[in-house]
């Protein structure tokens, strides 16, 4: 087995049925079903902040996506975990986290479907009746499969309700409740893991009317 915490997952498998929150695995939804935005907006906006000077980590983890999207399949579930309000207003595209950038990328490229985890109150399912294809997660087992089948090591990062001790210890924005996220061990998913300070001192200089032609040098 590659996962390092699997125990704490079967602990918080049990804690989601004790809170009447189920996770149900879609293997093909239409990008189209979840996001109406054009990839474009978000592609432009992370690489604009580089550019106006602030981080630059988002655009290039999008741009080394951008490749390695082209040249393969998405093999993981994004995640799509429901705010607790009953009379929250269904905008799925910005509960998607993680796999925003994975889900821009796939979208400019022409993609069509995506896997997703959408981990939901159970007495609020039929807000998902519009989507089909799915299994039930019933197994920790089942839950970590996908991540299983890419040997490498790794642990999963797994958010309870507010306050998430999870999300405080690690330093992250707790966006909703119940969410999970992977720290892998090294980062597989790159095609061509560039260095950004190599990649920078080449290109520093380049200059384009066309934004978005800074994703493709």
């Amino acid at each position: 087995m590659y996962c390092g915490n699997f125990l704490n997952i079967k602990k918080w498998l049990l804690l989601l049925e004790q809170s009447n929150i189920t996770i149900r695995r879609y293997n093909s939804i239409p990008i189209e079903q979840v996001c109406k935005e054009p990839p474009e907006i978000q592609l432009i906006h992370n690489l604009k902040t580089w550019l106006e000077g602030g981080e630059w980590t988002t655009f290039w983890h999008m741009k080394q996506l951008l490749k390695t999207t082209k040249e393969s399949e998405i093999l993981l579930p994004l995640v799509i975990a429901r705010p607790k309000q009953k009379n929250y207003k269904i905008d799925l595209s910005v509960l998607v986290d993680p796999g925003g950038s994975r889900m821009a990328t796939s979208k400019y490229l022409g993609k069509k479907t995506l896997p997703f985890d959408i981990i939901w109150p159970k007495e609020l399912l039929h807000e998902m009746d519009f989507l089909s294809g799915f299994n039930e997660i019933l197994s920790a087992e089942q839950f970590i499969e996908p991540y299983e089948n890419i040997k490498i090591n790794y642990n999963m990062l797994l958010c309870s309700d507010m306050p998430c001790e999870t999300c405080i210890t690690n330093n992250k924005i707790h966006n909703s409740p119940y969410r999970y996220c992977v720290n892998w061990s090294n980062d597989w998913f790159y095609s061509q893991n560039q260095d950004y300070y190599t990649w920078y001192k080449k290109n520093k200089n380049f200059k384009t009317e066309k934004l978005m032609d800074w994703y493709f040098i």
